[in-house]
């Protein structure tokens, strides 16, 4: 179903891009196995974003918000935001 070859192609060129910035910088450095794990979940992650449909998308796209709403601080209230995105994840569930 997916092409697993482009996936890992973008992973290492995305570490590559990554890598020789951070040279540039900072000077030779070593592989980063920890760095290239995460290109390889943002390069997976995308493929299935490509392969989802519109709604899919839109829905994973809220599942992230409410997501993230976790992080916020405790002086926001968050309660508002959360219903909101409950509902129209529901409604694109519906």
């Amino acid at each position: 179903m997916f092409d697993r070859q482009t996936i890992m192609r973008t992973a290492w060129e995305n570490y590559r891009r990554w890598h020789a910035v951070r040279e540039s910088i900072h000077g030779p450095r070593a592989f980063d196995r920890t760095e290239f794990a995460w290109k390889l979940r943002c390069a997976w992650a995308e493929a299935k974003r490509a392969a989802m449909g519109e709604a899919e998308r839109r829905a994973d796209a809220i599942r992230a918000e409410i997501d993230a709403l976790k992080f916020k601080s405790f002086h926001i209230n968050t309660e508002p935001t959360r219903a909101r995105l409950n509902a129209e994840l529901a409604a694109l569930a519906a």
